[in-house]
């Protein structure tokens, strides 16, 4: 009965804190618990940025939301468009997990332009983000997409050929 009780509160954890990790949750006041909801709801896009650079699978996904938002949100904003993809792009060349990466592709997959290429043609040389980076750049309008995909093919094998 103590594990599955122990199992129950990780799992609310899990689910009752977005900022928390299952374990300092268990151990974390009320308060505190409050207070990391409350500082989800008002996570600013900086504030989801440097989220996203540490998220990884399990972890809370609030700032792909607000990502989310603000993708929508630049439509017709051609510097706040500009900025965004720049954040997505440095993310990309960054050591932000495969995780995270795997989101700002597909954010790029939707608003990416021309300018985000390079960043995501890095990504091909790796089997672990060249599918994500495939989806991303198979998006992208302009011949600059095709053409990091085309000239990534005789560098690649197993994964990346077969996309």
């Amino acid at each position: 009965m103590a594990q599955r009780s122990t199992a129950l509160i990780v799992v609310m954890g899990f689910v009752g804190s977005l900022a928390l990790s299952t374990a300092a949750y268990d151990n974390a006041t009320e308060e505190d618990k409050i207070l990391s909801a409350q500082q989800d709801a008002d996570m600013t896009l900086d504030g989801a940025f440097d989220a996203l650079a540490l998220y990884d699978y399990g972890a809370s996904r609030v700032c792909f939301e607000v990502i989310r938002e603000a993708v929508r949100d630049t439509h017709g904003d051609f510097s706040a468009r500009e900025a965004l993809l720049g954040k997505l792009a440095a993310l990309l060349r960054s050591d932000a997990s495969i995780a995270a990466k795997d989101f700002a592709c597909r954010q790029l997959a939707i608003i990416g332009t021309s300018e985000e290429v390079p960043a995501l043609a890095e990504l091909l040389r790796h089997d672990a983000t060249a599918g994500m980076a495939q989806y991303a750049l198979a998006h992208i309008p302009g011949a600059e997409a095709q053409q990091a995909l085309l000239h990534a093919l005789p560098e690649s094998d197993g994964v990346m050929r077969i996309g």
